[in-house]
């Protein structure tokens, strides 16, 4: 075992970690020195790096299942869990999201990593974080989600979706017609309100309506 990755053991509690916090346990060593180190330490396959600045621990080593939810935040941000991955959490879609798709107030972009393709859409929406709250994974460590709400009208953005009827989404993306149900319609009519382009507002407004007329909702 390298010596930073002891040091990586005994000082850190998760198992992914930033180029700042290697930094600070390496602080004796001089920065060609630590490139030296962290690079044997990739070579022998104790640590992975994910992106610039961002590692975590080889398989051998790990002490925790990695989260993709969890390395989303920390991948690229400011940013959220968002769109399909986080409806098929909620039920309403099926869970075939293989790839984390979040939202980010900077702009698109996709990031190929040894864990997996995280997917960032830039959605120009302020405040940014309404309707996004703070999860927990089964480790403890804390990721941001979109509720229900800003997830149904992320996606509504995303896709640029125009309202004809309920199918549109039940059919055409495998929505769950019962799962909507769950839907704070409040909530989400308000959230629709926030997105620079009205389609969004008018679509949830047309989605509102017909759920009020097919379930008698108040």
């Amino acid at each position: 075992m390298q010596k930073i990755t002891e040091l990586i053991l005994n000082k850190c509690k998760t198992d992914y970690f930033s180029s700042t916090f290697l930094e600070m346990i390496m602080n004796n060593d001089s920065n060609d020195s630590r490139y030296g180190i962290i690079k044997r330490a990739i070579q022998n396959k104790e640590l992975v790096r994910i992106r610039r600045g961002l590692y975590i621990l080889g398989d051998k080593y790990r002490r925790f299942q990695i989260s993709e939810k969890v390395l989303s935040v920390h991948i690229y941000t400011p940013s959220y869990v968002s769109f399909e991955s986080a409806l098929s959490i909620y039920g309403i879609i099926p869970d075939i999201t293989q790839n984390i798709v979040a939202a980010s107030f900077s702009r698109s972009k996709t990031f190929k990593t040894k864990v997996g393709i995280y997917k960032y859409i830039s959605i120009p929406v302020e405040p940014f974080y309404f309707g996004v709250k703070r999860q927990l994974n089964n480790s403890g460590d804390p990721f941001l989600l979109a509720s229900l709400e800003r997830a149904f009208c992320d996606f509504v953005y995303m896709r640029k979706l125009k309202w004809k009827d309920l199918s549109l989404l039940t059919v055409g993306f495998r929505f769950d017609e019962d799962q909507l149900k769950i839907i704070d319609l409040p909530l989400l009519q308000k959230i629709s309100t926030c997105y620079p382009k009205k389609f969004v507002r008018i679509f949830v407004e047309n989605f509102i309506r017909k759920i009020k007329e097919t379930w008698d909702v108040i």
